[in-house]
């Protein structure tokens, strides 16, 4: 009767509501597979980017890759604990820093220590999207089309922001093509230009960025070497895709600030110009020479300029090679014990002291020998310095108590004194890079992984990465600093070191000092886009 009939529609009710259930399931995987997910191959080339359409040379994943079914300590192992790693860092930054510059590791705090203009996710969106993390990056993206505020940034490092946050903006629209990386790139530059108003056009160290208002750090007027001589490699590429006159204006700004410093080098120099210089004069304020901090990525762009414009711009390699002779001079020390040391010089005199940052030469060296027309001598010298340098690197890590570098080491008689604490720093990992694509030895990967597991052991906190105060100790105390350098640079390289060649390949890209990736491409050196 009634009762019989109320049965069974109840059950039919079950039924559909079940049906439904199922059909919405499919339905949310479907979208899953080709959402954010979208990881699809076209031609046997990855398309790895949230609708980009994107070619993309590297093998098709998913984010959820599970680790148990990979052979430990295989390539590809280490390779995903990296991947683990900069989730992890991303995650803890995410969760309780979002939008800010940097997240505190260890009380999971967010600081603007770069004015709040979201250092951590311009320096690291290109890092998510290279590592196929395609929900982390699709965040990120949006927070940079609907929630970066330029009106709210304030008090800015001109050198700082170029490298992380316009170069990480930059490199990431020539992997993805988004044109939002594009416009806030233009949107940055635009607002950085009031730096480069000064009589030689080398810039102002810090600007208000929100209200244009421009300074300089000291009674002085001097800036770095580093900060006058480390914002072309982006701008070159900015300007390469951009139609913006004032951005051109810029780019040619910072182009002409190396002709200011190339200039007031003298003979005596042997290519080192000091590691500071007047900014209304040009003229050097010191008589300190490093091709470390502070001056290092003034170096570093020489050849990596002469690199990005396909090798036409003679005058960068003339500075560059000028500049390795005269470290060959003036510079390079021996020891008894056959260890390679970069040291510094005060006038006369020579300080022996080599810092971490040193360790991108070899790098610069192994990308560059092949395209210089050198004797096989002078061949010969290239690459072997790029080997032993490298392997001091890998003494600053290796001689270390606790496996971990410190910021510098001070040589006494031949006996190494370690001195600083650990900041996460990516050079000596940059150069095991390097070193693994150019000779396939499989020391530079096993060195990298030491490095690594040393990370892991010490550096890990609950919001991230932490540097440590005292490299010395057997247990390092944590600091509860994490650069935003440390997924841009420092777990890239790691990343790459165990990736194949075709990732990024060093015939297609040069790395800027905060390891965002730019086109080679024979059209920068005039200004021309296509």
């Amino acid at each position: 009767g009634g009762g019989g009939w109320m049965m069974r529609r109840q059950k039919d009710l079950l039924k559909w509501l079940i049906s439904c259930w199922v059909c919405s399931e499919l339905i949310l995987s479907c979208i899953s597979d080709i959402g954010t997910h979208d990881l699809r191959k076209k031609d046997g080339i990855c398309l790895a980017g949230v609708g980009t359409g994107m070619d993309f040379p590297m093998a098709c994943k998913r984010t959820e890759v599970n680790i148990v079914h990979l052979e430990e300590n295989s390539v590809e192992w280490r390779r995903e604990k990296v991947r683990q790693a900069v989730i992890h860092a991303w995650e803890g930054y995410e969760r309780s820093a979002w939008g800010k510059d940097e997240v505190l590791p260890v009380t999971g705090e967010g600081v603007d220590n770069f004015g709040g203009v979201g250092t951590t996710i311009l320096d690291s969106v290109g890092t998510l999207y290279l590592l196929g993390l395609s929900e982390q990056y699709e965040r990120a993206r949006n927070w940079v089309r609907d929630e970066l505020d330029w009106s709210a940034v304030g008090d800015v490092v001109i050198f700082e922001t170029v490298i992380r946050a316009l170069g990480g903006l930059v490199s990431t629209y020539e992997l993805t093509r988004d044109r939002v990386f594009l416009y806030r790139a233009e949107e940055l530059a635009l607002l950085l230009a009031p730096a480069f108003d000064t009589p030689t056009g080398i810039p102002f160290q810090r600007c208000f960025l929100n209200v244009s208002v421009c300074y300089f750090r000291d009674e002085y007027a001097s800036a770095l070497l580093a900060e006058a001589g480390s914002l072309q490699l982006e701008l070159r590429a900015l300007d390469f895709h951009s139609n913006n006159e004032e951005i051109h204006r810029i780019r040619l700004m910072a182009d002409h600030v190396l002709d200011v410093i190339h200039d007031k080098t003298t003979p005596d120099m042997n290519g080192i110009p000091p590691a500071k210089v007047n900014v209304n004069s040009g003229e050097f304020v010191t008589n300190y020479v490093t091709l470390g901090a502070p001056s290092d990525s003034y170096f570093e762009y020489l050849a990596k300029l002469w690199i990005q414009g396909d090798f036409q711009e003679t005058k960068y390699q003339s500075r560059y090679v000028a500049w390795v002779e005269g470290m060959l001079k003036k510079m390079l020390h021996v020891s008894e014990a056959g260890d390679t040391f970069v040291f510094e010089r005060a006038g006369d005199a020579v300080v022996t002291k080599m810092d971490h940052f040193t360790c991108y030469i070899p790098g610069v060296l192994a990308i560059t020998v092949d395209y210089l027309d050198l004797s096989i001598h002078g061949r010969r010298i290239f690459e072997e310095l790029a080997v032993n340098i490298t392997r001091t690197c890998h003494l600053m890590y290796s001689k270390s108590p606790s496996g971990l570098a410190g910021e510098h080491i001070r040589i006494h008689r031949d006996r190494w004194v370690i001195s600083g604490g650990y900041e996460l720093r990516p050079e000596a990992i940059e150069a095991f890079f390097y070193l693994w694509r150019r000779t396939k030895e499989d020391k530079y990967r096993e060195w990298a992984w030491e490095v690594f597991e040393k990370i892991e052991q010490f550096c890990r906190a609950p919001y991230g990465y932490s540097t440590v105060l005292h490299s010395r100790a057997r247990h390092p105390r944590q600091d509860n600093v994490m650069h935003s350098f440390v997924i841009a640079e420092t777990f890239k390289y790691l990343y790459l070191i165990f990736s194949d060649d075709d990732v990024l390949p060093l015939d297609t890209y040069v790395f800027n000092t905060e390891a965002h990736p730019l086109r080679i491409r024979p059209e920068i050196p005039w200004g021309e886009s296509t």
